[in-house]
């Protein structure tokens, strides 16, 4: 989370707002874009995940105009007006609107893990659980990709037009002809799992730790078969571990 005197603002609007709302589960709303918010790293995406919810939930407060007018910058108005869910539109229309904007897309996908958490509700799937998730793995591949193609000196096109990175500091010279290409973020949502800020696989939720456990957080029992190493995984499909912990393809037909 950003602090500085917007991302203050942004709060204490926040909080005035849904201060008297609670969630589904009886907590205080507060909490939600709080969470949300902690994820972010800079000023425009903290204030779009604290302010998400805040016309869509309080339109006879707050408009897009009125947040202008507290100093808000474009593009933090506009990546709200994103994600601001309107009366009768089909969520997965709505979702893919919002993901071809950085911050928004980034905010949404935070959003989404927070709702996806079973443990808010005691254990028991949100009501929207699949068409979260499906929303979820939609925006983590947008992501991965705006991730691959904002380096210009390791992208490579392949045959459909998707950009995709190279691996380490040796390229790999794949042709623009080839046309398999896959990504860790794409094999890490197979295998029910996202890619954290520090490149660690981390469970979508607490169903699927018997799916992939790379971390500390899931203590498994080092014996058991139920929880394959992330080298296991990439093995699968073709890759190894190299020394600084990144995927590298085992031949020249797999690149990331």
């Amino acid at each position: 989370m950003h602090w500085s005197e917007m991302t203050k603002k942004a709060l204490t609007i926040m909080y005035n707002a849904h201060k008297n709302d609670m969630d589904k589960a009886g907590m205080p709303y507060v909490f939600h874009p709080y969470q949300v918010a902690q994820d972010m790293d800079d000023e425009a995406t903290t204030c779009a995940a604290l302010l998400h919810d805040l016309i869509e939930d309080h339109p006879e407060s707050w408009s897009f105009e009125k947040l202008r007018r507290e100093g808000f910058s474009e593009n933090i108005v506009n990546a709200l007006k994103l994600l601001t869910h309107e009366d009768g539109e089909d969520y997965l229309t709505y979702v893919e609107k919002l993901s071809s904007n950085d911050i928004a897309r980034k905010v949404k996908i935070a959003d989404l893990r927070h709702n996806l958490d079973a443990s808010r509700l005691g254990g028991t799937k949100p009501r929207k659980y699949d068409l979260y998730m499906e929303a979820y793995k939609y925006l983590m591949r947008k992501h991965a990709k705006s991730v691959s193609s904002g380096s210009a000196a390791q992208e490579r096109k392949s045959k459909d037009g998707s950009l995709v990175s190279e691996c380490g500091d040796d390229p790999l010279g794949l042709s623009e002809d080839d046309d398999f290409f896959v990504t860790e973020e794409e094999v890490a949502l197979e295998n029910g799992c996202y890619i954290d800020d520090d490149g660690h696989w981390m469970p979508i939720d607490d169903d699927m730790d018997d799916l992939f456990c790379g971390t500390e957080d899931c203590d498994p029992d080092e014996d058991s078969e139920d929880y394959p190493s992330e080298s296991d995984v990439a093995r699968e499909n073709g890759c190894y571990i190299d020394e600084e912990g990144d995927w590298a393809p085992l031949d020249d037909n797999i690149g990331f």
